[in-house]
């Protein structure tokens, strides 16, 4: 339910390679990864919902998971964030099923097709991105 793999060419991993140089014995040093179930994935879903009435969409639980996978191998409880990307509704089918009740649409989603698209461009440096985030 959380497939972001569906495509020819996972650009990420062509970014990632590059900035390491190509040298996958640094890039394994810097970045761990781990799939999961998507039993386990509905149930993070579940779980966030019924603990704390929030709802997250399939790649926010994954990225919930690994972050419990990271801890548990690191024994690490440093303070850590999950970024989502997409709201739960965008995953209705699944999400709805999940919680056993229909998704209200926030009226910013709700609001969406009706504004002008705004971007900023950012260089690849972390430092940056860091930056820009402290800045908002």
């Amino acid at each position: 339910i959380s497939n972001a793999m569906d495509v020819s060419v996972p650009s990420n991993i062509e970014r990632i390679s590059w900035l390491y140089g190509n040298d996958v014995n640094e890039i394994s040093k810097k970045i761990s990864s781990w799939s999961f179930t998507d039993l386990l994935t509905r149930n993070m879903i579940k779980n966030i919902f019924d603990k704390y009435d929030y709802l997250i969409d399939p790649h926010t639980a994954v990225g919930m998971l690994g972050l419990g996978e990271y801890r548990l191998i690191s024994n690490s409880f440093k303070k850590c964030i999950v970024l989502s990307t997409a709201h739960a509704s965008k995953f209705s089918d699944d999400v709805e099923q999940i919680i056993n009740q229909e998704i209200e649409l926030p009226d910013q989603i709700k609001n969406l097709s009706n504004k002008e698209k705004n971007s900023i461009r950012l260089n690849n440096k972390f430092k940056s991105f860091k930056e820009f985030l402290l800045a908002i």
